[in-house]
């Protein structure tokens, strides 16, 4: 129990030694729903590192290449919870697909944490 309490602790100093509170670095409980790629916050979006198209916008659908400056991905939704963005779109290339990047605000910074 003594462990517990000591790791729990440490944490708390850490928080309080970086200027973050966990009530400031995730205060967004409630789902979020994002209909427009624009309205994201621009660093999460800077984490990806991948362009994407506006939903509705074009985008780079198959593999025939005839505007070869249109980015591969289209954005489709995003939900957020909480530190968690999972942003939805779709894939051109050899094949259309569609899939989610899952994101994760720690510190300030959103940064990737998996894809599907």
């Amino acid at each position: 129990m003594l462990r517990f309490a000591t790791l729990g602790l440490a944490a708390i100093v850490m928080v309080a030694a970086s200027g973050l509170s966990a009530a400031s670095e995730c205060a967004l409980k409630e789902r979020q729903t994002y209909a427009r790629m624009a309205d994201l916050p621009a660093d999460a979006m800077a984490a990806l590192k991948v362009r994407m198209a506006e939903k509705g916008a074009p985008y780079q659908r198959s593999d025939v290449m005839l505007h070869p400056n249109l980015p591969l991905y289209r954005f489709l939704r995003a939900d957020r919870t909480g530190c968690r963005l999972r942003i939805e779109y779709l894939k051109g290339g050899f094949l259309l697909q569609s899939g989610a990047f899952l994101l994760k605000q720690s510190n300030g910074k959103w940064r990737l944490i998996a894809s599907r």
